[in-house]
């Protein structure tokens, strides 16, 4: 379970604000005073109310599907709560939290519950003046509300939800006592959870996830499992205070209040990742990266993502920024203070200027670019990514990562596009010598690997190349199978079936998968017999392909001194990829010969054949495509390359 949107208005400065939410980390990022935090309170606020007005219903209401014993939100049309008793907003006075301070305003703060299956439940609540110090709390749309679906999304009612603020800690006390639970869970609910710290680490020693914690936090702060020993003493039922020493790579054990800030900081975070977990786990972290090293800050946000829980975290931290993956961040801009309607996406869900050559553009320099940082540089990018990728467009550079986002590949990666194989060819040992130039533990080069087309090469001239090239340069090798990236959708016929009937049934096309292959068949029929007619016909085809592989050949000879890729000399470049190209057609196979304009003809005949309406663009309709790719429908040449990236 996880919130999938969340609307505030006439909160604080925010008007009809929306934000489409990601399942587990969400950074908000963007200029000081921008109302970042405002999100975190907003959504602390809901769960606040929430949890104020649930109750158990004394007898049933049948006008709203309500049974005797099931859960409700208060009255219908009065619930008062005193605003000196809320503790998820800062707030110093009774209109601090309206829009201008105006209390004559109603406040709405609204937020979409979604379930693994994908079903979804929305609950709102109102807040707006009333008598004395109270604030008017209820349900919104009361009446049109689903408790019946209520009481069945929720089952452990009304203990349902988890959510936990924290704050930057920078130091904690000397000595703590031991505390009750309840005791403990006000202070997390009042942002005072650092006051009760060693209670809370004492009850995670008391159960069975100790080790768990250890090594989790030994992962995050030296990157092994092993570096980190507690020894805590005390007895609730006969000692006043908790006594917890801590050893850090066997420096020797010391009282945990002398650890330095920034192990404070992951300690208290971590604490809240191994809190009891309710349906609905949410973590608010303000800026928590105000004490921490960037290479612990990347770590922690990995150990964020893999937990079972959902983080907002608010940061302008440019190392943090360029150690998060673009879908989990959104960047907080003036207009949530506008009369019209604001919707809040991913940075990746904007478009990017794309370079036909050199590094591509990055989401994380865009963003960095917007908060006002002068570093946005894409080099930076590549200094600091996983992987950096040598490939021939910028088409390639979007497919593959949408590839490698698709299989959750934990590798970051930079593209560096060539703008095609021979100038690949012709510029790629400059770049081996600037590379090999840069870095300190190791040379940059030892990041960067190459994924390079088929163009009209048989397979053991692309073995050969893909050889040559990595003897030559140093670096792993990647070589379609098929023509190209886009040729490698048609490798298996089974698998675009199961793609564009993925695309039928979110188009309410009715289309049975006999009429899908059928249009298919008919597509590479048409294909099939058109490249057999120029192989075998078209003179100027066969000079074509010729002048590209005789331009090859000299080119690899002259820059890279490679030679034998190609053999049987320029008489034999063209017969040998004939003979290869007719003997793949006749076992029905078109993707060694395809090219992009190829696909677009074949994506458009099935498209039309199946009254599939037509996106603007052949990328477009390529990206929806690949939108649709999972873990179990993907062609084998998709598979090997996410196998490439990660080695």
């Amino acid at each position: 379970m996880h919130l999938k949107e969340f609307y505030i208005d006439n909160f604080r400065g925010y008007r009809k604000f929306r934000i489409n939410t990601q399942k587990k980390t969400n950074i908000l990022t963007g200029v000081n005073n921008s109302g970042k935090t405002t999100i975190l309170e907003a959504i602390s606020l809901w769960n606040e109310i929430f949890n104020f007005l649930i109750v158990k219903a004394q007898r049933g209401d049948s006008s709203n599907g309500i049974r005797q014993g099931d859960f409700r939100f208060g009255l219908k049309g009065s619930n008062y709560i005193d605003y000196r008793s809320i503790n998820s907003v800062r707030s110093f006075g009774y209109s601090d939290i309206f829009f201008k301070l105006n209390k004559k305003l109603e406040i709405e703060i609204s937020a979409k519950i979604a379930l693994p299956n994908g079903d979804n439940i929305e609950i709102g609540f109102i807040m707006k003046e009333a008598n004395g110090n109270n604030y008017n709390v209820i349900l919104k749309n009361h009446d049109h509300f689903d408790f019946r679906k209520f009481n069945d999304f929720f089952p452990n009612l009304p203990n349902s939800i988890g959510c936990y603020f924290s704050s930057p800690v920078a130091t904690i006390s000397s000595y703590e006592e031991f505390a009750l639970k309840p005791k403990i869970k006000e202070g997390i609910k009042t942002r005072e959870s650092f006051l009760y710290f060693r209670n809370r680490l004492y009850d995670v020693h008391s159960g069975d996830k100790f080790d768990l914690f250890k090594t989790k936090l030994s992962k995050i702060l030296y990157n092994d499992t092993g570096s980190i020993n507690f020894k805590i003493e005390g007895d609730k039922s006969n000692d006043i205070n908790i006594t917890i020493e801590v050893n850090l790579k066997n420096s020797g054990y010391k009282n945990i209040s002398l650890l330095g800030s920034g192990t404070i900081q992951i300690i208290e975070i971590l604490l809240h990742v191994f809190e009891e977990k309710k349906e609905l786990n949410i973590i608010l972290l303000d800026e928590p990266d105000s004490h921490i090293h960037r290479d612990i800050q990347k770590r922690l946000l990995k150990e964020l993502t893999l937990s079972d829980t959902q983080v907002f975290l608010t940061t302008h931290n440019e190392s943090l920024i360029r150690s998060a993956n673009p879908k989990s961040i959104y960047f907080i801009d003036e207009t949530v203070s506008d009369n019209n309607v604001s919707i809040i996406n991913p940075i990746v869900n904007t478009s990017l200027p794309h370079r036909l050559t050199g590094i591509s553009s990055s989401y994380h320099s865009k963003i960095i670019n917007q908060i006002g940082s002068e570093t946005s540089l894409d080099i930076l990018n590549a200094l600091e990514a996983d992987k950096i990728l040598f490939v021939e467009g910028v088409d390639d550079s979007i497919y593959i990562q949408k590839l490698i986002d698709i299989n959750n590949c934990e590798k970051e990666c930079v593209f560096w596009s060539f703008g095609g194989l021979d100038k690949l060819i012709t510029k790629i040992k400059h770049y081996k010598e600037f590379f090999e130039g840069l870095g300190c533990n190791q040379s940059i080069w030892s990041k960067c690997s190459i994924i390079i087309d088929a163009d009209f090469m048989t397979d053991l001239q692309k073995e050969n190349l893909k050889i040559r090239l990595s003897e030559k340069l140093g670096l792993p090798v990647f070589v379609w199978s098929s023509y190209t990236i886009e040729s490698s959708l048609i490798t298996e016929k089974n698998i675009l079936s199961q793609l564009i009937d993925k695309i039928c049934q979110q188009k309410n096309i009715e289309k049975t998968l006999i009429d899908i292959n059928s249009e298919i068949e008919n597509s590479f029929a048409q294909i099939n017999l058109k490249k057999k007619l120029l192989l075998d016909t078209d003179e100027l085809y066969s000079k074509k392909i010729t002048g590209q592989l005789q331009g090859r050949v000299e080119n690899l000879k002259n820059q890279l001194e490679i030679r034998n890729v190609f053999q049987g000399g320029d008489f034999n470049l063209f017969n040998h990829y004939r003979l290869f190209a007719i003997e793949q057609l006749k076992n029905q196979r078109l993707d060694h010969i395809c090219n992009k304009d190829d696909i677009e003809e074949i994506l458009t005949n099935i498209y039309e054949g199946l009254g599939i309406e037509l996106s603007d663009t052949f990328e477009n309709r390529f990206s929806e495509i690949l939108d649709n790719v999972d873990s179990l429908c993907q062609v084998q040449d998709w598979k090997e390359l996410i196998t490439f990236i990660k080695a």
